[in-house]
Parts: structure tokens; C-alpha cells; sequence
């Protein structure tokens, strides 16, 4: 991989390269402790070994064929795409038109610029993963290597300009759409490029649904930065499903900062997911949000520090989501029952497993996480489970 990106839901992606063997470039979801397959001594095997043997790089059910021989050890790409994949950035919400909302974009460099360019495209959820969709060349006919959003929302693209040993210079172009330029975009630099010290947090909280996504980020970091708890968690609580996951996120940071604030966060958000179903005001992608933020605390803190009452009801809270027929929601929860469930959660990930019968890659590695998380603190358990 060149480079990482994340989208509006903190899921992180990354374009990355074949090995020049009949192999394809592959979009990959980076999801928490998996691993993708590649080896670097496969480049030295003239077939690459399990690479093309065992079809690593081909995505998830492209057919029954692969289905067969892909390792479950590994987590299949979402798509073939490009061929040269290198600079990589998601669109920020403000500088272009409303179809880039949710889009990435793709430098593909293929060393030479008749073929090269920046490919633009979506997601849309598949599971508990994703598939490609929208995609097209955005800017075409450009040996491009990078490319970020400027503050104003124009876009910045690096330029090799020829060849693969280059011409000893490059060139450094802005791509402005002028359609969608103007007052959002002065707006977008002064939030951008201004100290907020002097805005009050009710302020800052208003910049949480921000278009912009650098501003929703921004303003999430200075309320954490001023301690500011209460407004985070009004945050978190929210409707809108934005303004919710910035909140959450803040509280994330937050109970990062030592166990007792950790425990203190816990709390509130086993609060947010109290009410169950279709109760819960909380959309589920904010529930799966809690789920994410929980076990990632107690993944770095040590469980043990966390009080049993507690534990346990984060663990009920996991353990009712597992049935849940959104398998993004489930996958989560299938990993945060394992971090703070005890023995008997076993029985419910194997129950998730059996349901799953190996359709989806993503939630049955979640759920196979959540059985290591039961194991390290019971060692004899797997010992038990296989016999």
C-alpha cells in the first residue's frame, strides 16, 4: 500500500499493489487485526506461491472456485482495482459536487500518462463489509502520484510527468470546481486556518454536523482537548448520526487518557445502548460505533481493571446485538462480546458463526477475534471448544 485513508464512519481503506505476476492491485478494508495475505518472499517464487495458488488476492466470491482454496486465515480484498495504486484521499464534504460525498479518490500510476489518472468512486455497505460503486475516471491522462484537498476544497495533484525514472522535475497542479466554489469555501479555510480557543463549546459542539469533515474533526479535537464531557456526551446521544459518531469518537479519545476515565466512558456508553431495538434512538451505525469505541478501550486498558458490573453489562449489551440482521452491527458487537464477555459467551459467537456459514469474511474474522479476546484471559478455553 502507498497510502491509508479513512471514511466518515472511521473505517480505514487502502489501494494496494500486484506484484507483477498476473495478480491484481486490491482495494482493501483494513479491518482491526486481520491479515490480507501478502508475503514479501512471495516476490521471489516465480508463481508467487500461495499468492495466485491459493488465489489470496482475488475478492471474496469472485467463485465457488476461489471460495475453496482462499485461506479463512486471510482477509479477502473488496475489489480488483487499478493497476499501480498510489496516492489515496476521501473527499472532505465541501469543493465539488454532491456526487463526491462518501468518495474516494484513487491515483493509479502506470508510468506513463496516456494511461494514468485519479479514479473516483464509492462504497456501499455489503454486509459487514463493502462493495465498489460509481466508479470513473475523474481526472485521466496525468502521470499523478498524489493528491489532498486544499482548505478551500480545490484539489492539489502531484505530477511525475513522464516515465518511470521521471524527468528530474515534476509539477504541481490545482483543480478548482468552480460550480461548487465560493462562501462555503472561505468558510471552510477560516474554520480551517483560525484558532478556536475563543469559541464556547455550544459553539463548538454546532461545528460537530459540520459539512466539512476537517471541521466536524477539528472542532471533536477541542472540546477534548478543554475537557469538555458533558457536551461530548450530549454529542454521542444525538439523532444525527454525524453529530452522534464525532461525540463518540470524542469520548473514545477521552477514555484513552487512563483506566478511570475509561471506566467513566464505559458507563456512558453502555447507557447510550440501554434501550434495545427499535427503542434505541441511536441509529445502528452509531450503536456499532459504541460497540467499536468499548472494545478498542478495553483492548488497550486491561480488562481487569474494568468493574465487573460494568463488564458485565457492556457483555449483555454485545451479547443482544449479535442477533442483529445488519451484519456490520453484529460483526462489532461478535468482537466487543468476546472482549468483555466470560466462558459462556463462546457458545453465542460459535451460535454467530454457524449462522454466518461463512458468507461474510469481515464478520466471521470479528467474531473469531472475539473468541481470542475470550481465550487470552481463558486459556483452556479453544483447548475445551475442540474437544
Amino acid at each position: 500500500p502507498q497510502e491509508l485513508a479513512f471514511d466518515n464512519d472511521g473505517n480505514l481503506f487502502t489501494g494496494d499493489n500486484n506484484s507483477d505476476s498476473g495478480d491484481q492491485a486490491r482495494w482493501v478494508y483494513v479491518v482491526q487485526d486481520c491479515d490480507t495475505g501478502w508475503r514479501m518472499y512471495f516476490q521471489y517464487l516465480d508463481d508467487r506461491g500461495p499468492w495466485n495458488r491459493e488465489r489470496i488476492w482475488y475478492p471474496w466470491q469472485a467463485d465457488a472456485e476461489t471460495t475453496e482454496v482462499q485461506p479463512a486465515s486471510t482477509l479477502p480484498p473488496i475489489a480488483n482495482l487499478g493497476n499501480g495504486p498510489s496516492g489515496l484521499a476521501f473527499y472532505p464534504g465541501t469543493g465539488l459536487s454532491d456526487r463526491y460525498d462518501d468518495h474516494f479518490f484513487l491515483v493509479d500510476f502506470r508510468g506513463g500518462s496516456a494511461n494514468s489518472g485519479i479514479w473516483s468512486f464509492g462504497l456501499s455497505p455489503k454486509g459487514a463489509s463493502f462493495e465498489v460503486a460509481d466508479k470513473h475516471e475523474y481526472l485521466w491522462s496525468i502521470l499523478a502520484t498524489d493528491l489532498d484537498s486544499a482548505a478551500d476544497g480545490s484539489l492539489l495533484v502531484s505530477d511525475w510527468v513522464n516515465g518511470w525514472d521521471g524527468e528530474g522535475k515534476g509539477r504541481l497542479y490545482r483543480f478548482r470546481d468552480e460550480a461548487a466554489s465560493g462562501g462555503m469555501a472561505m468558510e471552510v479555510t477560516r474554520l480551517l486556518t483560525t484558532p478556536l480557543e475563543d469559541m464556547s463549546d455550544a459553539a463548538l459542539a454546532d461545528l460537530l454536523s459540520h459539512v466539512d469533515r476537517r471541521v466536524r474533526q477539528r472542532a471533536q479535537f477541542a472540546l477534548v482537548g478543554r475537557g469538555a464531557v458533558t457536551s461530548l456526551e450530549q454529542a454521542a446521544s444525538s439523532t444525527n448520526e454525524t453529530v452522534a459518531k464525532h461525540g463518540i469518537w470524542g469520548l473514545w479519545q477521552k477514555g484513552l487518557e487512563g483506566v478511570n476515565e475509561a471506566i467513566s466512558v464505559t458507563a456512558t456508553l453502555h447507557d447510550l445502548l440501554l434501550a434495545e431495538g427499535d427503542a434505541n434512538p441511536l441509529s445502528e451505525e452509531s450503536q456499532t460505533q459504541v460497540l467499536r469505541v468499548a472494545a478498542d478501550l478495553w483492548q488497550r486498558h486491561a480488562i481487569a481493571d474494568l468493574p465487573a458490573p460494568v463488564r458485565q453489562l457492556m457483555a449483555g449489551a454485545s451479547r443482544g446485538r449479535l442477533a442483529s440482521e445488519n451484519l456490520r452491527l453484529a460483526g462489532f458487537a461478535a468482537l466487543s462480546a468476546g472482549v468483555f464477555g466470560e466462558v459462556a459467551m463462546a457458545e453465542d459467537l460459535l451460535a454467530f458463526l454457524d449462522r454466518l456459514a461463512n458468507t461474510d469474511p469481515v464478520a466471521r474474522h470479528q467474531a473469531v477475534m472475539g473468541l481470542v479476546h475470550l481465550a487470552e484471559r481463558h486459556p483452556k478455553l479453544l483447548e475445551t471448544l475442540a474437544s
